[in-house]
C-alpha cells in the first residue's frame, strides 16, 4: 500500500499534468556541483516551478530529476519538461551545434552542447539490452537512418556500467526481431505524429535491413 506521503505526491503530479499540453524528456550527464548550483539559481530567478525527484532510491547519490512547469509564449496551458541529471558517468564525446538558426544578425545563434550521434547511438543500444523501451527502438532506427556509425569501442565503454550485459550484433538483432509489436504500438503512438501512427508495423524490419 502506498504511504500517505506518496499518495500526496501522486495527487500533486496528477494535478500539474492535467493542465499540460506536451511533455519533453531530456537528460544531462556529468554536471559538476557548481554547475548544478548555477542551474538551480537560474530556475529560481526565472520563477519556474520545479520539483526535485530521485531517479531511483538506490541511485540517489548518482543522479536526480527535475520536472519544470511553465507557460510557453501565446499558450494558456502549462507545459512540462522533465530533466534527468546523472552523475554516474561522464560523456565520452562532445559536439557544439546550432539547433535553431534564425536571421537576426544582432543576436548570436543559440548553441547546444550535446553528445555525438555515435555516443547517443551507443547509449540507445545499451538501453535496448537492459530496459528495451519501444522509444529506444525508434531512436535506434532514426539514428541508423542518419548514417550514424556503430562504434563498437564506444558501445563497450557504455556496457562497462552493466557488467552482466555483453554486446553482440547477433543479440542486438535478436532483441529487435523479437520485440512485441503491440508494445510498440501502445508506446510509440503516444509520441509520434499522426502520419507515423502505423510505422510500428515496419519498424523492426527496417532496422534489421540496416543491420544486415
Amino acid at each position: 500500500m502506498p504511504t500517505l506521503e506518496k499518495q500526496t505526491q501522486i495527487e500533486e503530479i496528477r494535478d500539474k499534468l492535467s493542465s499540460n499540453t506536451i511533455a519533453i524528456l531530456t537528460e544531462f550527464q556529468g554536471l559538476s556541483v557548481a554547475e548544478m548550483t548555477e542551474l538551480r539559481t537560474i530556475l529560481r530567478n526565472a520563477k519556474i516551478d520545479y520539483k526535485k525527484e530521485k531517479i531511483f532510491d538506490k541511485f540517489e547519490d548518482l543522479g536526480f530529476s527535475y520536472k519544470l512547469f511553465f507557460y510557453p509564449f501565446k499558450l494558456k496551458q502549462k507545459t512540462s519538461i522533465r530533466i534527468d541529471f546523472s552523475f554516474r558517468e561522464k560523456p565520452k564525446t562532445k559536439e557544439v551545434k546550432v539547433i535553431v538558426p534564425f536571421d537576426y544578425p544582432i543576436t548570436p545563434y543559440p548553441l547546444v552542447v550535446s553528445l555525438s550521434k555515435e555516443e547517443i547511438l551507443a547509449e540507445k543500444i545499451r538501453a535496448l539490452f537492459y530496459r528495451g523501451k519501444p522509444r529506444d527502438l525508434f531512436d535506434l532506427w532514426f539514428l541508423l537512418t542518419k548514417q550514424t556509425k556503430i562504434d563498437e569501442k564506444l558501445i563497450d565503454l557504455k556496457f562497462k556500467y552493466y557488467p552482466n550485459l555483453k554486446f553482440s550484433f547477433p543479440r542486438l538483432k535478436e532483441i529487435v526481431k523479437n520485440y512485441d509489436e503491440n508494445e510498440l504500438k501502445k508506446d510509440l503512438n503516444q509520441f509520434l505524429p499522426e502520419n507515423y501512427r502505423y510505422f510500428y508495423k515496419q519498424l523492426k524490419q527496417e532496422i534489421l535491413n540496416i543491420l544486415k
